[in-house]
């Protein structure tokens, strides 16, 4: 992507691949080794590789993809623009993604240890559970903030 703004749908895209074969498998399993190289002639090049697999992916994106200065000076105002909204954005981001990462860990932690929890506990951890799941799913963001206060 080349721009200034924080979201990639903002910018502009200047090149993508995929990197295909990765087997299904749970969050964080895969180990995926990306390398970015610029030269002095401006020209990136970028790599992907599945760590477990060995298959890897390579992308070369030449200078002549750039910006006219009008263009650049067009993207930098529009991100001055727009910084506090994309700040907001960036906020709101996170704070789904400690959600997520909080539901995957909490459902990860009980399964792993069902037989050592006494079932009361495991009824309040399935409860609050699902009520976070609710908030994320609605986008409540207040209560994402604070997800165990209920």
């Amino acid at each position: 992507m080349q721009g200034e703004r924080p979201q990639a749908s903002q910018n502009k895209s200047i090149g993508q691949f995929t990197l295909d074969g990765i087997a299904p498998a749970p969050r964080g399993v895969p180990q995926i080794e990306v390398s970015f190289y610029i030269d002095a002639n401006g020209i990136l090049k970028m790599s992907a590789k599945d760590q477990a697999t060995g298959k890897e992916q390579n992308i070369t994106i030449t200078a002549s993809s750039g910006l006219e200065e009008s263009e650049i000076d067009s993207m930098i105002k529009d991100a001055e623009e727009h910084a506090e909204e994309d700040e907001k954005h960036q906020k709101s981001v996170e704070i789904k993604n400690r959600a997520d990462n909080l539901i995957y860990t909490s459902e990860k932690l009980e399964k792993e240890n069902s037989d050592k929890i006494s079932e009361e506990l495991k009824a309040e951890l399935n409860s609050n559970i699902e009520k976070l799941k609710n908030d994320l799913n609605s986008g409540d963001l207040i209560r994402l903030m604070n997800p165990l206060t209920f």
